[in-house]
């Protein structure tokens, strides 16, 4: 520290431990106002000169808020003599620290649940961002990764660095794209804080809870319970989600795959009549506005079905749910097109109308899913609470948030066996956790650990090898190929020996089955190999 007088110097005295003080009032740096900066000292009582020019950064330069500061100033505190207890430099933190820190900090106290979660993993932040600061800063090297950079060790292999990061996408203000960095290290209670295990319905009881749902009496209320259950089973939404769905939000999702929706909001007058003899509904907006133009909705329609035959699965819908961070959730095909015919150009759009002939000042909100009684937004409650009466009724021990471990499971299952057809047993868990979490916006990759695990002690019970085939009728072609060919028929002998001819006719070399841990003869030919130095 430079530019300020001898008398706001503060005590260099030897104290036990990691010490914070806090620069006293009137003290400058280069010229600037330094009251308050935090000064952290080392056991020796030497000031910490790395983390004096991080607070120079944040708190001077950046202008974080002082009270911040403090905060994290403590944290730091925190963090350093938990490293000195476990004999670690400061400069040589690891994600395995991070979470013996975080597991240190757990259940204790009044503190429950969610709160203390919270407050952990802010710290958690807070050390990572410090890491991350000085190493662009250059104060520190090859500590904290960052995936967006490719960088090589000195033999050409991907560098490993000790603290390991996510990207996290969010759209600013304007919609503007920003990328930020965050830790893989994310604390949550250990699951006997929770309340123990809780059941995950199969597909043959999601599909049960569908029918349930759609038993109902009021085609309305039937219709919209059923499409809001599909919208957790099968996008992952949890009830906020669900409740937040907008068609604002269908349509730039359709948009940014080069479907426009129709806007007719200012035509010209010589145009306006016509529109409105067409079908057109100059008091609403989008979607529902073009409710009753058949060649609008068709055209809709039929760019879905040609992103189906050109093998997209997906648009992709921005909704926030669960701490406001926004993310963007894949919607199946499938399901938007039968959530347009069915709901918004269906019983929506007829209770819109018969509402309006009683309330003609009504104006629908943009949120998707529409109170029979009201006329206004389904709450995240209600939406909840249908569904468990669903499962209610069919004595299933689960409400609708376990939808969303269905999808879950279905989701890791995917990635498993992708991963599987591709690496064989090389595949790596921890790149299927952070894809999963990053898609069902979940916090805390490791909290998916359980669905893996499900659907890989599933695996073990079944005989063969996953194949990744990218086009639906070509996984139609191998299935009944597959199925033939393992029914040990005479055909299937012959079948196998034409298959043969056509490889050979087109130059195909069959590919092996790619190894696996539980392949026993595998492990036993590469030990042997090994010992004849192969």
């Amino acid at each position: 520290m430079t530019g300020h007088s001898a008398s706001n110097v503060v005590d260099l005295s030897f104290k036990p431990g990691w010490e914070l003080k806090f620069a006293p009032a009137g003290a400058t740096i280069d010229g600037l106002a330094a009251e308050g900066l935090p000064l952290l000292y080392e056991p020796s009582g030497r000031l910490h000169t790395q983390t004096t020019q991080y607070f120079v950064q944040i708190m001077i330069r950046d202008g974080t808020a002082r009270g911040t500061c403090r905060v994290i100033a403590y944290v730091l505190k925190d963090w350093f003599r938990f490293l000195d207890g476990e004999k670690i430099p400061w400069d040589q933190p690891s994600d395995e620290l991070l979470a013996s820190w975080a597991k240190a900090q757990g259940p204790s106290g009044e503190e429950r649940g969610k709160a203390r979660e919270q407050r952990i993993n802010d710290k958690l932040h807070f050390v990572f961002e410090y890491y991350r600061k000085l190493q662009a800063m250059h104060l520190i090297r090859a500590v904290v990764e960052d995936p967006r950079a490719s960088e090589m060790d000195d033999v050409g292999r991907p560098k490993v660095f000790p603290m390991r990061s996510v990207v996290e996408v969010r759209l600013g203000r304007g919609h503007v794209r920003r990328e930020t960095l965050r830790s893989v290290v994310r604390y949550s209670d250990p699951k006997e804080e929770r309340g123990g295990k809780r059941y995950t319905p199969d597909s043959g009881e999601v599909e049960k809870v569908f029918d349930e749902l759609l038993s109902g009496a009021d085609p309305f209320t039937r219709t919209r319970a059923f499409f809001c259950a599909r919208s957790m089973a099968h996008m992952g939404l949890r009830r906020q989600g669900a409740a937040a769905i907008s068609t604002t939000m269908l349509e730039e999702a359709l948009r940014a795959k080069g479907i426009e929706v129709p806007d007719f909001e200012t035509p010209a007058q010589t145009e306006r009549g016509a529109l409105i003899a067409a079908g057109w509904k100059p008091w609403l907006r989008g979607l529902d506005a073009i409710a009753d133009m058949p060649g609008e909705r068709a055209e809709i329609i039929g760019r879905l079905e040609q992103l189906e035959r050109e093998y997209h699965k997906f648009i992709y819908v921005r909704v926030v749910e669960k701490g406001h961070d926004a993310r963007y959730v894949p919607m199946p095909l499938r399901l938007v097109r039968a959530i347009l015919v069915e709901w918004v150009w269906g019983h929506r759009r007829d209770f819109i109308t018969e509402r309006r002939s009683r309330h003609p000042s009504y104006l629908p909100p943009d949120k998707l899913w529409l109170s029979r009684r009201s006329g206004a937004a389904m709450s995240e409650g209600a939406i909840g609470n249908e569904i468990k009466r669903a499962f209610k009724a069919l004595e299933i021990d689960a409400s609708g948030h376990r939808l969303r471990a269905y999808f879950l499971t279905e989701l890791l299952a995917e990635l498993y066996y992708r991963a599987r057809s591709i690496h064989g047993a090389m595949f790596d868990q921890q790149a299927i956790l952070m894809e999963a979490a990053e898609i069902a916006g979940q916090n805390d990759p490791r909290s998916l650990e359980p669905y893996l695990d499900r659907v890989r002690l599933a695996d073990n019970h079944a005989f063969g090898e996953p194949v990744f085939v990218r086009s639906p009728e070509d996984a139609a072609v191998m299935r009944a190929l597959s199925d033939r060919l393992s029914s040990g028929e005479e055909d299937a002998r012959v079948l196998r020996r034409m298959l043969t001819l056509l490889l050979e006719k087109f130059s195909l070399r069959p590919v092996p089955l790619v190894p696996t841990l539980s392949d026993p003869q595998h492990a036993i030919r590469r030990h042997k190999a090994c010992q004849d130095g192969q």
